[in-house]
């Protein structure tokens, strides 16, 4: 008899055993199935399923159950964070116990993101370290190294948060595509690429165009329909819309400013066809932006409406607040008047005390309506005032803008004469050139101007440039074109000191020129050569020289620099006398020409 109760008993444990497996199999291809639908609505999932919680249970149904739960919470619209942190605090435990490698890994990053999020960066770097350390997949390496971007854009470390998401980046293609998370994670990766893009704190380094691919990337691989990851899509919309902005404004491209135009319209109709949490207050934002950037192109008019239809939006939103305030205070009135009739039948002696007590709660709730009323009036009156003066800041914006047009204009105007001036001493030049060698020149000094202007609006002062960085790009174009191919070495040692626009133009122009007459004339057998490049400040001013190796000056050099015979001499010699400065030519070891000028 023993041994068939022993028999039962094990098929009984072993029958139990499968029937929880298999409704852990069921119940995780259910999350799944809601990840790749609609991944904000997990929590309904998350809570069906926490029906099944026995507190005699089997240990892993109940951890992967509080586990679900926790993140049902945080992919819901509401995300209540001590929720979260609650169910996935319990799901580790649980885990911990029956030594789960694959749900510690799931709930400590969990756990980390929550952490994030209440800005408590010492405890969500541990559970991200401790994560790592059940990180046993490719996969779940990968989802690692994309939360820890995550984690470094959170703490505004954004070069930390690159060599991460780079490293992710590089892993992707060996991953398994049809791994339930695979398509989340990617557009993650995506969105937290374009977020460290957007954020890095130097201008002149932030490359829009860049954050503008990955969120692109990222709307492509989220494979977006009308019910699935609404919050995810719209998030992408409004920043490609924010760096096609910034790209329009920094960089004078008009093309990204359309761009900029068309998907925050799309964002604007995609929240207005939707009923997503606080609409109105996204729609507010996009409007405002759409009104600033209005403005900011010109288009006055056009700005005014847009700004009106911002307040418009953020009227509807205090308005909707109003209504909810008023039908939660019209319920509790409706709830105390219902139970004042039901005491009145049991009572009439009750129903007068009743009635005492109804009407001091009434006037109570009137008091209390009417200080709700005053406070929502002057906050009405103070958010009509602040918008006033974003109108002002907005007017006198525009006109800072048309100031700086006219300026652009009037330094275009004058580069233009400038390149005239070169058309006209090649004109008269005496000797004959190949169309072809004359082309390339005119090319080099327009280029030279070009760099001079792309220097310029890289940057936020309009007045005055980083004398270094500009002689720098001229210098690496001509390693690019001619200098590699010549075998020809350039060592610089540039000192750098902010320069007013018209001297640094100047200064561009002559070292064109002398980089384009080293390569023609100092190493004319070609051996290897190399050039110097000297810029500092010195008491009596600056200081510009340079010097090859090569072949050096003929000894009538300096009669004929005086004659000013060479096209290219004439225009050193116009930019060294527009810079009020003196210049020297020797031969020692090669070709020295040295330009003074002063402050």
């Amino acid at each position: 008899m023993k041994p068939f109760v022993f028999i039962v008993f094990v098929f009984g444990v072993l029958f139990k055993l499968e029937a929880q497996a298999d409704f852990l199999t069921l119940a995780e291809q259910k999350i799944c199935d809601q990840i790749k639908t609609d991944d904000v609505k997990i929590h309904l999932v998350a809570d069906s399923l926490f029906q099944y919680v026995d507190e005699e249970g089997e240990l892993k149904t109940k951890a992967y159950l509080h586990y679900w739960k926790a993140l049902g919470y945080y992919h819901s619209s509401e995300q209540p964070l001590d929720s979260i942190t609650k169910y996935a605090s319990k799901s580790q435990e649980l885990f911990l116990k029956i030594n789960d490698s694959n749900g510690l890994f799931e709930t400590h990053t969990l756990l980390g993101k929550t952490l994030l999020f209440l800005s408590d960066w010492i405890n969500a770097d541990s559970h991200f370290k401790r994560a790592k350390q059940f990180a046993n997949t490719d996969f779940k390496r990968f989802r690692s190294e994309v939360d820890d971007g995550f984690k470094y854009i959170f703490k505004d470390q954004i070069d930390s948060a690159f060599v991460h998401l780079y490293a992710a980046k590089k892993t992707l293609p060996q991953l398994n595509p049809q791994n339930c998370w695979f398509d989340f994670y990617k557009t993650d990766l995506y969105i937290n690429l374009g977020m460290a893009e957007i954020r890095r704190v130097d201008y002149a380094n932030t490359d829009y165009e860049k954050s503008i691919k990955y969120f692109k990337r990222a709307i492509k691989s989220y494979e977006l329909s009308e019910t699935k990851g609404i919050e995810n899509y719209l998030f992408c919309l409004i920043n490609i819309s924010y760096c096609y902005r910034k790209s329009g404004f920094f960089h004078v491209k008009s093309i990204h400013l359309d761009s900029a135009r068309f998907y925050l319209r799309k964002y604007i109709d995609l929240v207005e066809k939707s009923d997503i949490k606080d609409k109105y207050g996204k729609l507010d934002g996009a409007y405002g932006n759409l009104g600033w950037q209005l403005f900011a192109e010109g288009k006055a008019k056009e700005g005014i409406y847009e700004v009106q239809r911002s307040k418009d939006y953020l009227d509807s939103m205090y308005s909707n607040l109003l209504e909810k305030k008023a039908l939660e205070i019209n319920n509790s009135y409706e709830n105390k008047l219902k139970n004042q009739r039901i005491e009145y039948l049991n009572s009439e002696n009750e129903q007068i005390r009743k009635n005492f007590f109804l009407t001091r709660i009434i006037l109570l709730i009137i008091f209390l309506l009417l200080v709700i009323l005053t406070l929502a009036f002057f906050r009405f009156r103070q958010k009509n005032r602040l918008l006033k003066k974003q109108q002002q800041e907005i007017i006198q914006i525009k006109d800072q803008l048309e100031v700086l047009l006219r300026e652009i204009h009037h330094r275009i105007k004058n580069n233009l004469q400038v390149i005239s001036s070169f058309l006209g001493i090649q004109k008269r030049n005496p000797n004959t050139l190949d169309t072809e060698v004359i082309l390339s020149q005119c090319q080099d000094r327009i280029q030279t101007i070009s760099l001079m202007h792309e220097q310029l609006y890289s940057q936020k002062e309009f007045e005055y440039i980083a004398i270094k960085f500009y002689l720098k790009k001229i210098i690496k174009n001509h390693i690019d074109t001619s200098f590699e191919a010549q075998n020809i070495d350039v060592n610089d040692k540039i000192e750098n000191h902010s320069i007013d626009f018209e001297r640094g133009l100047s200064l561009g122009i002559i070292l064109n020129e002398l980089l384009v007459n080293a390569a023609k004339y100092a190493f004319v057998d070609k051996r290897k050569g190399s050039i110097s490049i000297v810029f500092k400040k010195k008491p009596s001013g600056f200081l510009f020289e340079v010097s090859d190796n090569g072949i050096g000056f003929p000894d009538n050099f300096a009669e004929e620099n005086s004659n000013q015979s060479g096209i290219g001499y004439q225009i050193i010699w116009a930019m060294v006398n527009k810079l009020n400065g003196a210049m020297d030519f020797k031969s020692h070891k090669g070709a020295i020409i040295s330009i003074s000028f002063p402050y």
